[in-house]
C-alpha cells in the first residue's frame, strides 16, 4: 500500500530531525525529540469548522493527519499546530487587517493555516487543487524584509503547498533532495492520480 504525503512526510521529519545539540533546540532540549503527532479526523472537522469551510485541500489534510497535532523540530516558533488553529481565528484577524490595510479580505474558499507573532500569516485556497498556491501576508510594521516585502500586499510564495511543507528537506538535505521527494510523493495529488 502506497503511504500517504501526510506520512512520508513525517517519516522525512523523522530522518532530517536537527540533532539534540542544535541551535534551534536549545529552548526545548528537555522535551528532546519534539513529539510528532498528528489529528484524528474529528479535529480536523472541527478546523473546517472554526474557518467555515467544507474540504481542505488532500495535501494539508494529509499533513494534519500525521503532524497536525505536533510537528517535531519543523516551523518552531509558529502557529500551525491544531492547539493555535482551533485556539484562534487567524482568517477572522487577517481580514481585520486586509479591511484597515486596504485589501479584500478572505471569503469562505481560503483557509489561513500559519501564523507568526499575530503579523504574518499564510494561507491557501481551498477550492484551487489538491496541492495549492500558498499566500502570504505580513501586517507592514515599519520593517521591511527584503524578501517579502510589507507594500506588495497578499503574495504567493510557494506555487505548491507540498513544497511549502517540505521545505525543511531542502534547508537540512538539499534542492534536489527535496525535488526527488516532491517529484515521488506529492506528483499523484497533482496530476489528480492520488
Amino acid at each position: 500500500m502506497l503511504k500517504s504525503f501526510g506520512e512520508v512526510l513525517r517519516d522525512k521529519a523523522i530522518e532530517l530531525r536537527y540533532p539534540k545539540d542544535h541551535n534551534m533546540l536549545s529552548d526545548w532540549i528537555k522535551q528532546y525529540p519534539l513529539p510528532i503527532l498528528g489529528c484524528s479526523k474529528f479535529e480536523i472537522e472541527e478546523l473546517c469548522q472554526k474557518q467555515k469551510i467544507q474540504k481542505l485541500p488532500t495535501i494539508y489534510f494529509e499533513f494534519m493527519r500525521f503532524m497536525g497535532k505536533e510537528s517535531g523540530d519543523l516551523f518552531i516558533g509558529y502557529d500551525i499546530i491544531y492547539y493555535y488553529l482551533k485556539s484562534y481565528n487567524f482568517r477572522e484577524s487577517l481580514n481585520i487587517r486586509l479591511t484597515i490595510d486596504g485589501y479584500t479580505p478572505l471569503n469562505n474558499g481560503y483557509y489561513v493555516f500559519m501564523n507568526l507573532g499575530g503579523h504574518s500569516f499564510w494561507y491557501f485556497s481551498v477550492d484551487e487543487s489538491n496541492d495549492p498556491p500558498v499566500y502570504m501576508y505580513i501586517i507592514d510594521d515599519g520593517e521591511d524584509d527584503p524578501e517579502y516585502p510589507c507594500d506588495q500586499g497578499p503574495i504567493i510564495v510557494d506555487n505548491h503547498l507540498s513544497s511549502f511543507l517540505a521545505y525543511f528537506i531542502e534547508e537540512r538535505a538539499s534542492l534536489e533532495e527535496k525535488q526527488d521527494f516532491l517529484t515521488e510523493y506529492a506528483s499523484p495529488y497533482r496530476s489528480g492520480t492520488r
